[in-house]
């Protein structure tokens, strides 16, 4: 009988050391998940940290345009001969389109598109835009200007900028005509 029971107690602990081994290995497992879970969290956040440190430059520049007089030019200057008028200067208004890099360093390579609707207008570049609290004003080149008189009253009136530019760390961006900043990867 001593050996039955030996053998019932033997029997006992090989059921007690399995079941704790089992729980053991679950509770392995279930850690070895909760770490994976974490650590992609941990992953995540740091490309996202690193996704806002590559956006923190290209987040600071922007192009826009103002509304436009798009009425014909006025004779500014002029004489009379005899009966007729002959006019020397016109008085075309002033157009002009405003970008800033707010950022602590220049951007390059900057290209604007100017668009009326879905009707491009044509383009404007720059090799460099500095840094500055304030906007770079320059003027619309003319031929875009000629485009949109002609292209203003068939698609609408309002003038709207793309702007892409190559950040400092020669990273290509492109923020589009709604001000949407994105990777400019058609150029990369």
């Amino acid at each position: 009988m001593l050996t039955s029971m030996t053998d019932t107690a033997a029997l006992t602990a090989a059921w007690v050391e399995a079941g704790a081994t089992v729980v053991a290995v679950g509770a392995a497992i279930y850690a070895g998940a909760y770490a994976k879970k974490a650590y992609d969290a941990e992953v995540e956040r740091d490309e996202e940290r690193d996704e806002d440190r590559k956006r923190a430059q290209a987040d600071r520049v922007a192009a826009w345009c103002d509304r436009y007089d798009y009425s014909p030019p006025e004779p500014a200057e002029g004489y009379w001969h005899g009966d007729e008028s002959v006019v020397t200067a016109w008085s075309i208004p002033a157009w002009d389109y405003s970008l800033r890099n707010a950022s602590d360093v220049p951007v390059y390579d900057v290209v604007v598109l100017f668009r009326i609707g879905e009707h491009s207008l044509g383009t404007d570049a720059l090799d460099v835009l500095p840094p500055d609290d304030e906007p770079t004003v320059r003027e619309i080149p003319s031929q875009v200007r000629r485009e949109a008189m002609s292209a203003a009253p068939q698609h609408g009136e309002i003038i709207r900028c793309i702007v892409a530019f190559r950040d400092a760390s020669g990273r290509r961006w492109r923020r589009g005509f709604d001000g949407v900043l994105s990777p400019d990867s058609a150029s990369q």
